[in-house]
């Protein structure tokens, strides 16, 4: 048998008997490292870094969360409580006339391991709709013009559109808020 040393690793050769018996059998020199193997669809509880509201962030912005919870495997915590991950609002929808509230959308993107791996997270979203302001719209929309119709004169007719002007109210998601994301594929890391 011949050993052979080469960059930290090191090779042993067996005979050969055939074209088709070589083995070699590779060994790290750092064989006390150990790694575990976080799988995929692992949860994780994350939750918001700083208030997110609709009027101050745009499709695509990334937002500060944080990881609420040790994420341990065999007893090795692999993702430690308080590590920074990134969301994206996936979702932004501005107020809009009739009392349309906005909408504002996040979904988890990636962290970091205790090994400095960045992986990749998927969530369901977190979703949060601004306040609804239709009922007040198309209230004002119906009674303005009826009323000024009935008692004034037909001048009142063009309110009709009054409800153009009643907007939704921003979306706005607090800081601390928590949800769920997974783990999107199974991950080795070194313990």
């Amino acid at each position: 048998m011949v050993l052979l040393a080469l960059n930290g690793l090191s090779a042993a050769i067996a005979p050969v008997n055939s074209p088709t018996d070589s083995i070699i059998e590779l060994a790290d020199n750092n064989s006390d490292d150990t790694y575990f193997t976080l799988r995929k669809g692992t949860t994780i509880t994350l939750r918001l870094v700083e208030p997110i509201k609709s009027s101050a962030v745009e499709k695509g912005n990334l937002v500060g969360l944080e990881v609420y919870g040790d994420v341990v495997v065999d007893g090795k915590v692999l993702i430690a409580t308080g590590t920074y991950a990134e969301g994206e609002i996936s979702k932004k929808r501005k107020p809009g006339v009739f009392g349309r509230g906005a909408v504002l959308e996040v979904n988890a993107s990636n962290l970091r391991t205790v090994d400095g791996q960045r992986i990749s997270l998927k969530s369901k979203g977190l979703r949060k709709i601004g306040g609804n302001r239709t009922f007040f719209a198309y209230t004002i929309s119906t009674l303005v013009p009826a009323v000024g119709i009935a008692v004034f004169s037909p001048w009142f007719s063009p309110f009709v559109v009054s409800g153009l002007l009643v907007k939704g109210k921003e979306a706005e998601i607090p800081k601390g808020t928590f949800f769920t994301a997974y783990i999107g594929q199974d991950v080795r890391i070194k313990g």
